[in-house]
């Protein structure tokens, strides 16, 4: 079981929690996240963060890298494709 930094993050507010999870949950979870961010297609429209905790870091912010989950912008842009 690893940690897990579990942040929802809107325009106003965001929740965080840390969560112990094995890795069949963990990919549970990322599905879960990665239909709300699919979604989540404007400023506000909470999206949901999965970090490998770090507990140097107190506050969701402090993660600089990239979430172990997909946001908004990476479906976008998987749905792109070149205009002729």
């Amino acid at each position: 079981m690893n940690k897990y930094l579990i942040a929802n993050v809107g325009c106003d507010d965001h929740t965080e929690f840390v969560m112990e999870l094995d890795d069949k949950e963990l990919q549970t979870i990322i599905r879960f996240c990665d239909e709300n961010n699919k979604v989540a297609d404007y400023q506000c429209k909470p999206e949901i963060h999965i970090y490998k905790y770090d507990e140097s870091k107190e506050e969701y912010w402090e993660y600089g890298e990239k979430p172990l989950n997909k946001n908004y912008e990476d479906f976008e842009k998987e749905n792109k494709y070149e205009k002729i």
